[in-house]
């Protein structure tokens, strides 16, 4: 999701100099090999403080970018069933 709204050229979102995630699992793999190919900076959080700071953002990042998708999702969904008439 992340790099397809990044590379979006209608969308106004650039790519962040520094990306700040706590240390769970999710943030290896393949959201790292994305940011690292676009030269972000990855900083991982060490006290609880920053830890919590870090997961409000990713849960407050994932509402809008999920609820963007299913909208664009919902509406694709509701054009296919309509007949255009010329």
């Amino acid at each position: 999701a992340l790099k397809e709204k990044y590379d979006d050229p209608e969308c106004l979102l650039v790519w962040p100099e520094t990306f700040l995630t706590d240390r769970r699992l999710e943030f290896r793999g393949d959201c790292e090999k994305l940011m690292r190919e676009h030269d972000v900076k990855i900083q991982k959080a060490f006290t609880k403080d920053t830890m919590g700071i870090t997961e409000k953002y990713n849960g407050d990042l994932t509402r809008k970018l999920f609820r963007s998708q299913d909208a664009s999702n919902l509406l694709t969904l509701h054009l296919n069933k309509i007949s255009w008439v010329w």
